[in-house]
């Protein structure tokens, strides 16, 4: 049996804080060293699987171009631990901005660890739009609204 957390605050925060450090850092060996290079990565919306190569490609152009990450949260979260795995199953909100233009995505993921040599390195994720909806030109959870872009 599967170790089996549910996180909520202080989980959830250091989550996003590691997630919006790694993504404020130039972008580059460093910044992309907890990402597997066998890494398989299933964006939402996209027909394409992605790799570590490309996906490191696409965030140096997105810093190069002035993309902000200006707010992350993941409001549920649980994890199963088999050993030196770990699956993470959680709900995302993520609002990213670009001179005056601000865009916000939600859905939920997937995505696994293994621990190397005692650190947690990520081997791949499968992002979806699930419980969410876009309507009127905004995100909705199923059932109630997401919040707008801050400012």
């Amino acid at each position: 049996m599967p170790t089996r957390y549910r996180c909520h605050g202080a989980t959830s925060r250091s989550r996003r804080g590691l997630v919006v450090r790694t993504a404020s850092q130039p972008v580059g060996e460093k910044a992309c060293s907890g990402l597997a290079p066998e890494l398989i990565a299933i964006q939402e919306s996209s027909d394409q699987w992605e790799n570590r190569e490309r996906l490191v490609k696409l965030a140096k152009s997105m810093g190069e171009r002035g993309v902000q990450m200006t707010r992350l949260e993941f409001p549920r979260t649980e994890i199963q631990l088999f050993g030196d795995t770990a699956i993470l199953y959680y709900t995302y909100i993520m609002e990213q901005k670009l001179g005056a233009n601000t865009a916000v995505s939600a859905g939920r993921g997937m995505e696994a660890f293994v621990r190397r040599k005692g650190r947690w390195v990520d081997v791949g994720w499968h992002l979806d739009n699930g419980a969410f909806q876009q309507k009127d030109g905004g995100w909705i959870r199923v059932g109630e609204p997401v919040s707008a872009p801050s400012h």
